[in-house]
């Protein structure tokens, strides 16, 4: 007897760039469409020149920025039209609008949204959560931290950390040429992350500069970009701005990892994050800020280093210390691909989604 498949609707802000889209796209383009009829639903913006999906997914675009009476009504057809067994959103305010949806067409609800490990300051975040906390049967996040931050019921709670690809890797040989130029056979350190409120690149970039006043043979990369990038430009002194060489928004940011030798990440709080994981992936040794949920698989002194938020002077002696160290940059950029490979394998998160779709009957 052929068993029917299940339908499921995957609700998220934005398709754009990012590692919470990332991951997204790698689950959905992942999972088995011979057990599954997936509808990708996205509120805002989809950049398609970004994310290639499977043909066999479904996808629909609200084009709005709030959700409103029309994009509400739109939400109603598809729903009327699809009848999901499974609607897993990956914003809060998602989830919050298929509550009424769930009691009337009967169909399970997994909150995704938790996926960072910052702390709510508002009133709002936790009435949210206690509707969430309610509603959801399941509550999937990337982090045990994030699990406990939000208060997520134990017996609901499922962590599953992000997943990466090693076949996926990419070994350049040419391409990006004007970047090689400007690099010039110098250290390449890179942080990779939006230029937001939640990273710290002046951190960063204060330690850049401790480091250059001992040696001149690195330079920075910047890669991504944000709301702040004109300040954190500005913030450059300018003696030491040729050294910073910021990228802009790139299409494929995995491109650029074989370029580097050390990654970092500064940031005020963090989830699993997906720079650090393909940092590692390509065995290189990372330099990251000692947040949670960072300190659940970076491990100091072993597959990577740590230093404490804002503390520019540790960031540039870890640095130092792997520049002046080919030895230990090879042992600690060996340990980091051993903990992906066997933490944060593609498939095994796959797994684990489809067990718990599986499972929802």
């Amino acid at each position: 007897m052929k068993k029917t498949k299940k339908n499921i609707l995957f609700f998220i802000e934005t398709m754009n760039l990012g590692g919470k889209e990332r991951q997204l796209r790698n689950l959905i383009n992942g999972l088995d469409t011979d057990k599954f009829n997936i509808v990708l639903l996205v509120k805002n913006s989809f950049d398609s020149k970004s994310y290639y999906l499977n043909p066999n997914i479904s996808q629909k675009n609200l084009n709005t920025r709030s959700l409103n009476l029309g994009s509400y009504l739109s939400i109603i057809s598809i729903i009327s039209k699809f009848r999901p067994n499974i609607v897993y959103t990956w914003f809060d305010g998602g989830f919050l609008a298929f509550i009424p949806l769930k009691l009337f067409y009967k169909f399970f609800l997994i909150d995704g949204s938790i996926r960072n490990t910052k702390k709510p300051k508002y009133l709002a975040y936790f009435v949210r959560r206690i509707l969430i906390n309610t509603f959801a049967e399941k509550i999937i996040a990337n982090s045990h931290k994030g699990i406990s931050i939000y208060h997520a019921p134990s017996s609901k709670s499922k962590v599953i950390y992000n997943g990466f690809s090693m076949d996926n890797m990419i070994n350049i040989e040419s391409g990006l040429a004007e970047l090689k130029i400007k690099i010039n056979n110098r250290f390449v350190i890179a942080m990779i992350a939006r230029i937001d409120d939640s990273k710290d690149h002046k951190t960063f970039i204060n330690a850049g500069i401790d480091l250059l006043t001992k040696r001149n043979d690195i330079v920075f990369l910047i890669v991504g970009d944000g709301a702040r990038r004109l300040e954190i430009e500005e913030y450059i002194n300018p003696n030491f701005r040729h050294f910073f060489i910021f990228t802009g928004k790139l299409l494929n940011v995995e491109e650029i990892i074989p370029l580097i030798n050390i990654g970092v990440l500064s940031s005020f709080s963090e989830g699993i994050s997906n720079s650090i994981i393909e940092y590692m992936a390509y065995g290189k040794p990372v330099v990251v800020s000692n947040v949670s949920a960072t300190n659940e698989f970076v491990i100091h002194n072993e597959n990577g280093l740590l230093f404490e938020v804002g503390d520019y002077q540790s960031l540039s002696n870890y640095i130092l210390l792997l520049l002046s160290d080919s030895e230990l940059r090879e042992k600690i950029g060996e340990n980091a691909k051993n903990t992906i490979a066997e933490k944060f394998s593609l498939q095994s998160m796959i797994i684990q989604y489809e067990n718990i779709f599986n499972s929802l009957n």
